[in-house]
């Protein structure tokens, strides 16, 4: 199965942060990863479980994640067709 790639919003808080991290790095560089795919197998293991543990969320899902992002969006006034294209779904 091929992935499709996907935008991501990012709040504008974030944007002068995010910033520092690509300085240098192309359009289709990876920012956070080293220059790796952090597939769902391995992102789990180094990233979510061991930084879910720190905050006592050992069991968490990361679709959890994205319903909470798609709550969270829709709570603070997103249109729900954009939450929707946000989650990856094709049809709006």
């Amino acid at each position: 199965m091929r992935h499709a790639w996907q935008d991501v919003p990012i709040p504008p808080f974030h944007v002068d942060e995010l910033a520092t991290q690509v300085v240098g790095k192309g359009s289709d560089d990876r920012v956070f990863s080293g220059g790796a795919v952090l597939g769902p197998p391995l992102f789990r293991r180094v990233a979510l479980y061991q930084a879910a543990a720190l905050i006592d969320l050992a069991d968490l899902h990361p679709h959890e994640l994205r319903r909470t992002a798609a709550s969270l969006a829709i709570a603070a006034g997103a249109d729900v067709k954009i939450v929707r294209q946000m989650r990856g779904h094709a049809r709006t």
